[in-house]
């Protein structure tokens, strides 16, 4: 049977986890190399340890847990204890190639799990104010050579306005958290006009984060801006 590997974390810490979903969700088993316990009373998370390291997993046949689910449960860890998200899929054929898996990462873990230990993901999005010049333009039919060099002079024109404003944001932005995060990641957005960042922030610094961004008045250029999180460290595991 697949198993799916959410995230992993130090073994040390698992009993403390335990402890917290023991008081949360009915009784636990105790924790050893590959204990099934009951999270949140309906989802099965299987924890699997190698040396320093334990994975939370599940086995499904169907395939990999839901993302909605898949993103709830490593919330639910990492509220507690430090956890290096897996990405989305991430599996071994059954148990054993999952905990070799772990023994080949170990060292590239350990250092992850050092790096982020006590801290999270902000999120910050951005949609740029709305411009006329930034309006993308669709390509007519039939045009002429000349009308088509023109038409993509204004294409460049437009993507580049949209470059522009976008770098100008990004840098008011992280002037503005200037000493409240440890690293800073833009992220692919769906649209050219929309700013994606990511900062990761020690969790006894979020709400400061979010006063010192919050404050920011981006409003007065009609940028629309919205803070997201705290998530487990996805954009930096």
């Amino acid at each position: 049977m697949p198993t799916y590997v959410l995230g992993v974390s130090r073994r040390r810490d698992l009993p403390r986890l335990m402890t917290h979903m023991t008081a949360e969700s009915g009784p636990a088993r105790r924790c050893s190399p590959a204990d099934v316990v009951r999270w949140a009373g309906r989802d099965h998370v299987w924890w699997i340890t190698r040396g320093d390291l334990t994975a939370a997993v599940v086995r499904a046949l169907q395939g990999p847990p839901q993302p909605v689910d898949h993103a709830r449960i490593l919330a639910a860890i990492h509220r507690r204890i430090c956890v290096v998200p897996m990405r989305y899929g991430t599996a071994g054929r059954d148990d054993e190639a999952v905990g070799g898996m772990l023994e080949e990462w170990s060292r590239d873990l350990l250092r992850s799990l050092d790096r982020l230990e006590g801290t999270c993901e902000l999120g910050v999005r951005i949609a740029l104010a709305h411009q006329p010049a930034s309006e993308r333009v669709a390509r007519p039919a039939g045009l002429s050579p000349t009308d088509y060099l023109a038409w993509r002079r204004t294409e460049y024109r437009r993507e580049d306005d949209l470059g522009r404003r976008a770098r100008e944001v990004i840098q008011r932005v992280t002037d503005a958290a200037e000493g409240l995060y440890f690293q800073r990641r833009c992220l692919p957005a769906s649209a050219p006009a929309l700013v994606r960042l990511s900062f990761l922030v020690e969790r006894s610094g979020v709400e400061s984060f979010r006063r010192r961004v919050g404050a920011f008045d981006l409003q007065k250029t009609a940028h629309r801006y919205t803070l997201l999180g705290p998530w487990p460290p996805y954009s930096f595991a």
